[in-house]
């Protein structure tokens, strides 16, 4: 779950970069 939180985060950081 932790993990998947995590992973959420770092594919929404990379949306805003785009």
């Amino acid at each position: 779950s932790l993990f998947i939180l995590f992973f959420f985060v770092y594919f929404l950081m990379h949306q805003v970069r785009f």
